[in-house]
């Protein structure tokens, strides 16, 4: 009986999967993946600079049972099992300086939380809505019932009121950015929250300091090479030939970018939608599968933006840094809060207003940025704040918080969607630093940050890289509920059985965004072949 054989373009946590469970049941397997090290999307390095390690791709496990990320990371000890920001203050401050009522913004939280869930369980209609139809019209609403409720709807001395409510309710727009990888709610469908699925548990963080998502894939390659497979790096895949357009028109071939070519029976495609896209197939794909990819599923932009803080002894702003313009500054009654807000940046711990007091206080666990409205040109001129040096990208910052699993107190990791995030691109780390002192010289200069300056930077660059161009899946408005099926539908060569599969992220129904939806994808065409193959027997 002659050995089935398949080559995988791509050693992300979807390709090792699929190489892991192939190779197990005897299928000659070779990945080929272009950069110099597995992982894809999942990388923990030295952000160098004394800044310690950190994971600038996959963070979280997003549920536990039945999860094969969290069975790997479990299997290898690199599950976080403690927070070491525990017990240091937590922040809310507002651009202009004045106190943030916490019973506000936790009628904010509410009102967001409840419009997001109405769109999780079905009742909003998802045929060509986008999240922020919905939300944003619950808001309205919403907004006038807070107002009337406080007696705020008419009254001018309500205005830093009604401008905290919508500062609030842009970070927590900002905040689910974040989370489902939209540049802002208009781009993602409603679609993409009444489709996601997570798992069963508790939601956790990889253990960073143990190597992290970066060692787990490490050890998956390890044992798809101890089963059996061929793991080439530096090996960027260009074209896909299959069926009649491989040589005897049997099978596929795999052409790369050094002139070599790769012969198997069939292949599995691994990648992230952009360089999907970019790969060349021979036939070429057919016009439902590149809809999907053109128009329904977008793979996000999100950045993470990792800050140092240094300890200056004392009080005041950052050099280089704006003061509050006049009439705005630092409230003499401004308490920061803080708290469990629903957010994904809290924990249960307790909180701390922040006052700053008379020395130099722990560095907060988590700072959250309100961008309550505008000085005039003229304030902001006389304080120094109307410059070019391009910081308004920071705006898109809506939190700092300790960066999960690090011991590093001084380092806190920040989250970058769209616009703002693509506005980081090409700068150094020194202009980086620069616009971000400048950027968030108003927060800076409050007394609950009092003695604590940015002295470095550090950005992701997932959306700059060829391998990579994003970080991860969502649905737009326009998606069908089967569009991440869509893009799974193999390329069959008439009785001959599937010839070109698809795995990833972007692929999984339900999972789409994870690094356990993309290992399940792996397994899933792993078996799809197996069973075309008469082989599915052996993988009970």
């Amino acid at each position: 009986m002659t050995t089935p054989s398949c080559l995988i373009i791509g050693a992300g946590a979807a390709g090792l999967s699929c190489a892991l469970a192939l190779s197990r049941q005897g299928v000659r397997v070779t990945v080929l993946e272009a950069s110099s090290r597995v992982g894809g999307r999942c990388r923990t390095s030295d952000l160098g600079g004394d800044m310690g390690v950190s994971e600038l791709g996959a963070t979280w496990l997003h549920g536990v049972d039945g999860n094969p990320a969290a069975a790997l990371l479990q299997r290898h000890g690199l599950v976080e099992s403690g927070r070491s920001a525990a017990g240091r203050p937590s922040v809310w401050l507002r651009s202009d300086g004045a106190a943030a009522d916490r019973s506000l913004i936790r009628r904010v939280c509410s009102a967001f939380q409840g419009a997001i869930q109405e769109c999780e369980n079905g009742g909003v209609e998802c045929d060509g809505v986008s999240v922020a139809d919905h939300v944003r019209r619950a808001w309205g609403a919403e907004r006038a019932t807070i107002l009337r409720d406080a007696g705020l709807a008419e009254d001018p001395a309500g205005r830093r009121a009604r401008e905290l409510l919508d500062a609030t309710w842009a970070y927590y727009e900002s905040s689910q950015c974040a989370m489902d990888g939209c540049g802002t709610l208009a781009e993602q469908g409603v679609v993409s929250l009444q489709l996601f699925d997570e798992l069963d548990g508790r939601n956790v963080p990889s253990r960073v300091l143990a190597g992290g998502f970066g060692a787990a894939m490490r050890a998956l390659a390890d044992e798809a090479i101890a089963a059996g497979a061929e793991i080439k790096t530096g090996a960027p895949a260009v074209s896909v030939h299959w069926g009649a357009a491989a040589e005897g028109g049997e099978g596929v071939r795999v052409g790369c970018v050094d002139g070599q070519t790769h012969r198997a029976d069939a292949v599995c495609v691994a990648l992230p939608l952009p360089p999907l896209r970019r790969l060349l197939f021979e036939p070429p794909l057919p016009e439902y599968k590149t809809n999907v990819m053109e128009t329904q599923l977008r793979l996000g932009q999100v950045e993470k933006l990792f800050v140092r803080f240094r300890r200056t002894g004392g009080g005041g702003a950052a050099q280089g840094a704006a003061a509050c313009p006049s009439g705005v500054g630092p409230h003499p009654g401004g308490s920061g809060g803080s708290g469990s807000e629903g957010d994904g940046y809290s924990d249960s711990s307790g909180d701390s207003s922040g006052e700053g007091g008379g020395g130099v206080g722990a560095l907060p666990r988590c700072i959250r940025f309100l961008w309550t409205a505008d000085a005039t040109a003229e304030e902001a001129a006389a304080a120094g704040s109307d410059d070019d040096t391009g910081s308004d990208w920071t705006r898109g910052l809506f939190a700092l918080c300790a960066a999960q699993g690090s011991t590093r107190e001084d380092v806190l990791v920040g989250w970058l969607t769209g616009e703002s995030a693509a506005r980081t691109r090409g700068l150094t780390n020194e202009e980086l630093l620069t616009q971000l002192t400048v950027g968030l010289g108003c927060f800076l200069a409050q007394p609950q940050l009092q003695g604590w300056v940015p002295d470095a930077c550090r950005v992701t660059r997932w959306a700059e890289s060829e391998l990579s161009g994003g970080s991860y899946t969502f649905l737009t408005p326009d998606a069908s509920a089967d569009a991440s099926e869509l893009l799974a539908a193999p390329l069959e060569i008439p009785g001959g059985g599937p010839a070109v599969l698809f795995c990833g992220e972007a692929t999984s129904h339900g999972l789409f965004g994870t690094v356990g939806g993309a290992m399940l994808s792996g397994e899933r065409e792993a078996e799809r072949l197996l069973r075309a193959w008469g082989r599915a027997e052996a993988t009970a």
